[in-house]
């Protein structure tokens, strides 16, 4: 039976990789209760459609009169299925590693400095920069201008350069450098 199916899929232009797993597919309604209520009335639909055929076109051939049932009734049957939404599913698991995008600007601003930058919390830039951490009152506020005469490029070179570059701990992840 997937084999039918599989050729079904391919058929109708389903690429291969899908077609192939075409057996793991789930079938869903988009409205399941336009397929109840709508395959639930087609048998009296087609009692009707048969009778009322057999009042108002005896001149017929009896097979006629059946095909033309057959006719309405499949017509019918198309348009509660259609109505329904019915859909395949297949839910399948996709390993791969994260990716990080690290983008750079490396355009000419790059080259201004820092400039001014706050005391507080210098002392996890200079860590992450690698320099010693500063001694004394004063010393955070030498720490804050001596990063801030660093260029913009400068200071992002120093991160990249130091351990873990940029983003840290990357253990599990696959890091991309994208320049602009």
């Amino acid at each position: 039976m997937s084999d039918l199916l599989a050729r079904l899929a391919r058929v109708m232009g389903i690429g291969h990789e899908l077609a192939s797993r075409i057996d793991a597919a789930e079938w869903h309604w988009a409205r399941p209760w336009v397929a109840w209520v709508g395959f639930a009335l087609l048998l009296p639909a087609a009692w009707w459609i048969h009778r009322r055929h057999a009042e108002r076109h005896p001149w017929l051939a009896p097979r006629l009169r059946l095909l033309l049932d057959a006719c309405r009734v499949g017509t019918l049957a198309l348009l509660v299925f259609v109505l329904a939404g019915p859909f395949l599913r297949l839910d399948e698991r996709i390993v791969q590693e994260p990716v990080v995008a690290v983008v750079a600007d490396e355009s000419e601003s790059m080259d201004l400095p820092m400039g001014p930058l706050p005391t507080a919390g210098i002392e996890a830039v200079a860590e992450r920069l690698g320099r010693a951490p500063p001694e004394g009152a004063g010393g955070a506020a030498a720490l804050s201008e001596a990063i801030g005469r660093m260029s913009r490029g400068e200071f992002l070179a120093a991160l990249e350069a130091a351990p873990g570059g940029v983003l840290g701990d990357t253990a599990g992840l696959e890091v991309r450098r994208y320049a602009v």
